[in-house]
């Protein structure tokens, strides 16, 4: 009879809603035949969304790019027929060659090598780029974003976790979270050994931040003997939808300045706004110093809906200090990430393909 074995129980007691016992149920069920739509997590191409042919399309010759002298050569030698159906237009175009030849040229070795722990150098590039051109920043301002301060992640997932690990140090460290809310945050708090503190939107008027709300949260956990490192903000909301207005993302700032917090800003659904206005916190944050800022993007939300190549990144603004160490916290990010080696290759390209799209 196998041995037993003492496993973590935070991991032991941690629920995951969107893979719970709901979902479980569901896949049951679509093993005995039933016909099941799961809406349990957004995974748009599960639910007949398109994948883009232009990233596919790159991707496929970066995997295997010996397809780009064949393509080409295929393309001098054909010839429109009326025996086939094929057109010119039914190739590869030169745009998508020459951008994959690119794409190839700058990482060196191709996809299957390992890459920096921090990911493709221009990759990170192009997302400082993108960040820039979204938020306004000058390419050479104080606020401009830097590639040295941005990390390529297995989905934006990866990059929540990789900063609650860093911040929860205590089974008394507690990060503020929405209600409702995605439940990787309950879950990665939890496996972390930290404390959940819940605020509240307020429903009645489009899930606004109130900081009298934000305020209540705080006062109650501290005086539970909690202390709170970091609040969550997921803007666009998930599972509301709702986009904050200008005024909320203020109050969140000036209420994580007040009390000495990090914002950790998912915005993943920043192209789902469906006539909505989206204003990033790093715009928002503009030159103010004193509030760490951890942003976080994906390629599995908007346009790409590409979940499984599992891409994304962070961004890191006014990184904290680090209590009893020289170690700089950007530093200590890329010792975190190193230990996994890389995110992965293709996801990474993904992301440079997100944010550097065709014009």
């Amino acid at each position: 009879m196998p041995s037993t074995v003492q496993v973590n129980q935070n991991i032991l007691e941690m629920e995951y809603a969107v893979r719970g016992p709901i979902p479980q149920r569901a896949a049951k069920l679509k093993e005995d035949g039933k016909n099941i739509i799961f809406c349990n997590i957004g995974n748009p191409q599960a639910l007949g969304q398109k994948p883009l042919s232009f990233s596919r399309q790159v991707i496929s010759l970066i995997e295997e790019p010996a397809k780009i002298a064949r393509e080409r050569a295929i393309k001098e030698l054909f010839e429109e027929s009326p025996a086939s159906p094929l057109r010119e237009e039914d190739f590869i175009s030169e745009e998508i060659l020459s951008l994959s030849e690119k794409v190839l040229a700058k990482t060196g070795k191709g996809v299957g090598a390992y890459t920096e722990s921090k990911g493709y150098f221009f990759v990170r590039e192009a997302i400082a780029e993108f960040i820039n051109r979204r938020d306004g920043f000058a390419p050479t301002s104080d606020l401009a974003a830097s590639p040295e301060q941005i990390f390529l992640t297995d989905g934006a997932s990866d990059a929540a976790k990789r900063v609650l690990d860093l911040l929860i140090a205590k089974k008394t460290d507690g990060v503020m979270i929405p209600i409702p809310q995605y439940p990787l945050y309950s879950a990665s708090i939890k496996m972390f050994g930290g404390v959940q503190v819940n605020y509240y939107p307020d429903e009645e008027h489009d899930w606004a931040l109130k900081r009298n709300a934000l305020e209540n949260a705080y006062t109650q956990a501290t005086q539970e003997g909690t202390k709170i490192k970091a609040i969550v903000v997921i803007n666009p909301g998930n599972p509301t939808g709702a986009i904050l207005d200008v005024k909320s993302v203020h109050e969140v700032i000036a209420f994580a300045k007040a009390h000495g917090l990090a914002i950790i800003a998912d915005e993943v659904y920043q192209e789902n706004l469906y006539g909505g206005e989206f204003v990033s916190f790093a715009k928002a944050l503009g030159e103010e110093k004193d509030v760490p800022l951890f942003s976080l993007h994906s390629i599995s939300k908007g346009f790409y809906g590409e979940c499984g190549h599992r891409g994304g990144y962070l961004e890191v603004r006014n990184p904290p200090r680090i209590e009893g160490a020289e170690m700089g916290f950007i530093d200590l990010l890329l010792k975190q990430a190193s230990v996994s080696l890389c995110a992965n290759s293709i996801g990474q390209v993904m992301t440079y393909l997100m944010v550097s799209p065709p014009e």
